[in-house]
């Protein structure tokens, strides 16, 4: 499996593309129907089957287990495509997938430390289904700053749905990570 090198920007690059090119799929589609429209759609069509990112490479299973075994470029990749939160046709699939495959990986303290600030920079992105992915994953890597962080904000968040999220998240790091923490932060809280 070949490493990868990439960034921020080719993510953000990747949903550009492929937000470019749903949007011709979609224009077309409209019109497929009409004597000039067919041409045009198939044109869309094949563009859009024919598409290749290296990012979309963290669909193979392949690369699920590079990441899921071990420290290395393309875990590096997945966290930053989380972080990034690319919003494109299926990116939120992507995004629980990825969730789910770094809940099982053995995770070093540098990469717990940065999907701890991923979670609490999730309260604000836009989310669909694989919110819940990120709470599992929040378990994972609970610890009292997150938990306290959390309940700050499901208490001061100027957003409502961050507000709420943040909720979501505290209760279940408390049922299901933290029951001692969350006891003693709790107990610390004013």
């Amino acid at each position: 499996m070949r490493k990868s090198q990439l960034k921020a920007v080719d993510i953000r690059g990747l949903e550009a593309s492929i937000n470019r090119l749903q949007a011709e799929l979609n224009r077309t589609a409209a019109r497929r129907r009409e004597p000039d429209g067919a041409p045009a759609y198939e044109r869309a069509l094949n563009a859009w089957h024919a598409y290749q990112h290296e990012a979309l490479l963290l669909w193979t299973p392949q690369v699920q287990t590079c990441i899921r075994e071990g420290e290395g470029p393309w875990r590096h990749v997945a966290l930053t495509f989380l972080e990034v939160g690319p919003w494109f046709f299926r990116s939120g699939y992507l995004s629980a997938q990825l969730c789910r495959v770094l809940k099982q990986s053995a995770l070093a303290p540098h990469e717990c430390e940065r999907i701890r600030q991923l979670m609490l920079s999730a309260l604000t992105q836009r989310h669909g289904e694989e919110f819940r992915e990120y709470v599992r994953l929040a378990i994972r890597v609970a610890d009292l700053p997150l938990y306290e962080a959390l309940a700050e904000a499901a208490h001061r968040h100027p957003e409502p749905i961050a507000r709420a999220r943040a909720g979501w998240m505290r209760d279940a790091l408390r049922r299901h990570a933290l029951c001692p923490l969350a006891e003693r932060a709790r107990r610390t809280m004013p």
